[in-house]
């Protein structure tokens, strides 16, 4: 059984964590984005004292965090040659990584290893998932291919070990439009649920070269909602929609935390400073009712909403079935319960699974329809 062998694994990043408990070499954590004083917090609350960060952004170097500094890559060779690296960036590991390499530090001085929780799920997602079990297997008998099941089995290792070679080993391009899943020249009508800046937008665009006809995107953040107004300007056939969805219409308090990460969904992340929001929502069935084109794609990263916002759309989806890309690492029950929704809905739908980040975040599981 799948779960069975995964529980056989020790869990690697407890001893990962003593090591660097116990080791004489500086800990310089890479990466100073958004998150970083949750980071060294972290690493703090578990007895570890890092003695600087490092960062590539010109515009960081030289800024404290608490009361360490933000230092240079030149800077840091020539401080600390014997320097031990936990590299933070969800994104960048292979790259920072290999920047290390080429700067003439060795494997042994990087850790391997992801062992921040971020998300408040995280730390028992595992016992979640032994509780859910036989919906576990399920859901790995049902993908439609294999690489839709090694997806699964190296997230639930990663998962247990904290190693990140299982997510490497895993990760995908393009995220949203694997065209091996999608034809873009079909979709028509694309919806985008977690606008942000509009880089998804943009990324359709190119992978599209032009061919759809109506792109709606929905951001409720206003500085967010400009930044993407901003870059989409230029286009043809775009509207966006200054709401959040979910499955109800009207104003909702969203909680921000973690950087720019907002959800409608209270709770969803863990963090010591919390601010709330109020934003205007809707359902998608609300805000699409009159509308006569079909929708040939929608598009969800909305930070924990994404079932909310599918049972807002569950009209839609049943009368146009669009292929769906959805996030998927929100929440630990997100993994089952979103693709069982979905196939609720509409029983022709085939799932599959795939993963683009060095640890657990962005797993996106698609839903698309049978072609007959």
């Amino acid at each position: 059984m799948l779960l069975s062998e995964i529980y056989e694994m020790p869990e690697e990043y407890l001893e990962e964590i003593e090591k660097i408990r116990n080791m004489k070499a500086p800990l310089i954590l890479f990466g100073a984005g958004d998150t970083r004083e949750f980071n060294l917090n972290y690493f703090r609350d578990l007895g570890i004292a890092p003695v600087a960060f490092c960062d590539n952004s010109i515009e960081k170097i030289g800024r404290m965090v608490g009361d360490i500094r933000i230092l240079s890559f030149d800077e840091v060779k020539e401080k600390y040659p014997n320097a031990y690296f936990y590299i933070t960036s969800q994104l960048y590991f292979c790259e920072i990584r290999n920047q290390l390499l080429s700067g003439g530090y060795k494997e042994g001085q990087i850790s391997e290893y992801d062992i921040i929780f971020q998300l408040s799920w995280e730390k028992n997602c595992m016992e979640y998932y032994r509780q859910h079990e036989q919906e576990i297997e399920l859901l790995y008998e049902e993908f439609a291919d294999e690489t839709s099941r090694k997806v699964l089995r190296n997230r639930l290792a990663f998962l247990r070990t904290r190693r990140r070679s299982y997510m490497l080993e895993i990760r995908g391009k393009e995220q949203y439009f694997d065209e091996e899943l999608i034809n873009l020249s079909e979709i028509g009508c694309f919806v985008d649920l977690g606008l942000y800046t509009g880089d998804t937008v943009l990324k359709f665009l190119e992978l599209s070269r032009g061919s759809y006809h109506h792109i709606y995107g929905f951001e409720p953040d206003a500085g967010l909602y400009k930044a993407a107004e901003d870059n989409l300007k230029t286009y043809h056939g775009i509207i966006l929609v200054p709401k959040a969805v979910s499955d109800c219409d009207g104003e909702i308090a969203v909680e921000k935390s973690l950087g720019v990460m907002q959800t409608t969904e209270a709770g969803v992340y863990s963090s010591k400073e919390k601010s709330q929001k109020t934003f205007s929502v809707c359902k998608l069935d609300t805000y699409f009712r009159a509308a006569s084109e079909r929708i040939g794609m929608i598009k969800m990263d909305i930070e924990g909403a994404e079932l909310s916002a599918l049972h807002g759309a569950k009209r839609r989806i049943v009368e146009d079935k669009p292929c769906l890309a959805i996030c998927v690492y929100h929440k630990a029950e997100d993994i089952i319960e979103i693709p069982a929704f979905c196939k609720g809905l509409v029983s022709s739908y085939q799932i599959y699974l795939r993963h683009y980040s060095d640890n657990q975040t962005e797993t996106v599981c698609y839903l698309i329809p049978k072609v007959k």
